[in-house]
């Protein structure tokens, strides 16, 4: 099983230098937060509302991935949120996040 360390674990996880990567469609907040606990929370006037840091288990080491809301501005409440944005410094992070059980997308579901 490929471990998995959170914001929630008590440690700081690094996420200088991600950005978008791809896309959790289909997906609601409980279920990320069941996967990854409670979500890092933002103010509905910020463009990151509800954030998970995680590092990922891989072959090379652990890797930074961020999954977020984007520009919600308080628009959508955590639980009508279906779209998550995905971030990481290479598309490398969704194959991490295949092997950990989620299906994350090169482009979001409403385009």
């Amino acid at each position: 099983m490929i471990e998995v360390q959170t914001h929630n674990d008590g440690g700081n996880i690094d996420v200088n230098g991600t950005c978008l990567q791809g896309y959790l469609n289909d997906t609601q907040g409980q279920q990320l937060v069941e996967k990854f606990g409670e979500p890092l929370l933002g103010y509905p006037t910020d463009k990151v509302e509800f954030e998970w840091n995680l590092y990922i288990e891989s072959s090379s080491g652990y890797v930074p991935v961020t999954i977020y809301s984007w520009k919600n501005y308080g628009e959508k409440s955590f639980d009508q949120i279906r779209v998550w944005n995905v971030g990481g410094k290479n598309k490398q992070v969704l194959d991490l996040l295949r092997q950990v059980g989620l299906r994350p997308s090169e482009s979001p579901s409403f385009w």
